[in-house]
């Protein structure tokens, strides 16, 4: 996770079948039998409820709790508790 910290002017490809880690990256493709069932930003693929369905994984608690509280939706824990705390936008 360092690594996905640090500046870069190259691109990492990070293979993970958690969806917290995955929602570090700027861009997730989602493989289901070895074909792309979805492919975008990682709050707009893991918030999808059909695609979590797919993987046999839950909704991440994140896009539940945004989604309810009213806020834009996230699948990061983090930025889900600023938003809470009201420093984000």
């Amino acid at each position: 996770m360092e690594l996905l910290d640090r500046p870069s002017t190259g691109a990492h490809i990070l293979i993970t079948n958690d969806p917290g880690t995955a929602a570090w990256c700027g861009e997730v493709i989602v493989l289901s039998d070895g074909r792309v069932i979805a492919k975008g930003p990682p709050d707009e693929v893991l918030c999808d409820p059909s695609v979590m369905r797919a993987l046999g994984w839950p909704v991440p608690s994140s896009c539940i709790i945004s989604r309810r509280a009213g806020l834009e939706m996230t699948s990061d824990m983090g930025r889900l508790c600023d938003a809470l705390r009201g420093s984000c936008p």
